[in-house]
């Protein structure tokens, strides 16, 4: 960010619920978030009209200080657990029925490196990033048909964000909502105003700069990308998030000069100045639902016993945190009904009926 206390969750934007199940581990993540409130909606891209929902039983909940701070609490709350970040994982070696198992008993090796700049040409150049790439070269290596097919038919479309910040000395907010979708418009597809998130360092400030994400629609990601694949860290790969601002940007400002109304309905005798904008790319943003149906056999992940391999994620259920999580709970009993049958084990180990229990999905 360009000043501090200026920051913005351009991952996901907040968590729902609709499994008793997973409210239960959500209840659990208390200490970390807490429940977002406010105006929620849509805005229609041809007029500028805002509605906003009815439903006031809808329940949305972030992190606190940000959405990161779900993450962090499960790595540091979580016993047993050893979080091991900034790394890259380019294969795996060994494994049950490999020609290594007879000599280390069957255990896996996790082949990484330091995250960062990918691999170069003999010339010393980048290559062109390709995030399933890398994780086809990993899951390959594992040897676990069941799991590569699966994630290969998933599929994932790309999406943009754009991270602004404006100011209004009148205290003017740049939307009269705290979050909308946007219907009929070709770039933008949601809108939120990060600074009413509780816990961020611009929450509740009357004047002052405003905090807002807005994230592209998967046509216009897609129709950007298409016309050239740039590496990050590069001159073009910039040049082309610049372009992808100056675009949004446009978009965004031309809704909020069709919408001119504030709290009460008054007309906005201002608009905010914008102070800063900068884009982000998404490469494999929303996963598709081609792997639902194969992750479905195993009550929501993907499984290859034979190797003790398991794949689990948001693209095996729904493409939610909530999907996830589920998502990783059924990989969690799959990987349990792989271990030897040792009682002291299954003394020390929660429950992990079909109800998938909170102590499972923190796991």
């Amino acid at each position: 960010p360009e000043k501090a206390g200026w920051q913005w969750d351009h991952g996901a934007q907040y968590i729902t619920c609709k499994s008793p199940a997973f409210q239960e581990v959500v209840d659990q993540w208390r200490a970390a978030g807490a429940d977002w409130t406010g105006r929620f909606g849509s805005i229609d891209a041809a007029t500028g009209h805002v509605t906003i929902e009815d439903d006031t039983q809808k329940k949305r909940w972030v992190g606190t200080p940000g959405m990161s701070s779900i993450t962090a609490h499960l790595a540091n709350n979580t016993p047993g657990v050893t979080v091991v970040s900034s790394r890259r994982v380019t294969g795996f070696e060994g494994g049950p029925g490999s020609d290594a198992d007879a000599t280390a008993d069957g255990l896996w090796t996790v082949v990484h490196r330091p995250a960062g700049p990918g691999p170069k040409d003999q010339d010393g150049n980048p290559l062109a990033p390709t995030e399933t790439r890398d994780v086809g070269f990993a899951v390959e290596s594992a040897a676990a048909p069941s799991v590569w097919d699966g994630m290969r038919a998933g599929g994932s479309t790309p999406s943009f964000v754009l991270m602004l910040t404006v100011t209004s000395a009148a205290g003017i907010p740049l939307f009269p909502f705290e979050g909308a979708l946007v219907t009929g418009d070709d770039k933008v597809a949601w809108i939120a105003n990060d600074s009413s998130k509780p816990g961020r360092p611009t929450h509740g400030a009357v004047t002052g700069p405003q905090c807002w994400v807005i994230q592209s629609t998967a046509e216009y990601a897609v129709e950007r990308l298409a016309v050239k694949l740039t590496i990050p860290g590069t001159s073009p790969h910039q040049t082309m998030l610049d372009h992808v601002a100056e675009e949004m940007l446009g978009s965004v400002l031309e809704l909020a000069s069709k919408n001119k109304t504030i709290k009460g309905g008054v007309e906005s005798p201002e608009s905010p100045e914008v102070i800063h904008s900068v884009a982000f790319r998404w490469g494999m943003a929303f996963p598709e639902d081609g792997a639902f149906e194969m992750a479905a056999a195993n009550g929501g992940c993907l499984s290859e016993p034979a190797r003790k391999v398991v794949g689990c994620g948001d693209f095996c259920v729904s493409p939610k945190v909530e999907g996830a999580a589920l998502s990783g709970a059924a990989a969690a009993a799959q990987v349990l009904a792989m271990l030897p049958p040792i009682s002291a084990l299954d003394h020390a180990l929660p429950d992990l009926s079909v109800d998938l229990s909170p102590s499972l999905l923190i796991l």
